[in-house]
């Protein structure tokens, strides 16, 4: 049970499930959601409704231990890393930088 699953951003958006994150593009949801692990049910407290709380799409890898939380302050995200390389719109011919990135 404590396995370590390392998992890109773009792969948790993906999975993001149906409803009021569905319309959200990337940007939006890097910055206004974080993954939290979900409470045992037993001790979840039934007076307090978690309307800021998602559960993933069913085909997530963390569907049944995690869901995503709606965040108060906003989060800058920073590129970092080399931009994706420059394809030629004209052609489907890819040069060797591209094909290792």
């Amino acid at each position: 049970d404590n396995e370590f699953h390392y998992l890109p951003q773009h792969y948790h958006y993906l999975y993001r499930g149906k409803g009021f994150l569905e319309n959200v593009s990337f940007y939006e949801w890097v910055t206004t959601t974080m993954i939290i692990k979900k409470k045992d049910d037993k001790k979840k407290k039934e007076t307090k409704i978690k309307s800021n709380i998602f559960p993933f799409d069913k085909k997530h890898v963390l569907y049944e231990t995690h869901e995503q939380k709606l965040i108060n302050k906003y989060k800058c995200p920073i590129l970092a890393g080399s931009p994706p390389p420059h394809l030629h719109e004209c052609t489907n011919i890819k040069d060797e930088s591209s094909a290792k990135w």
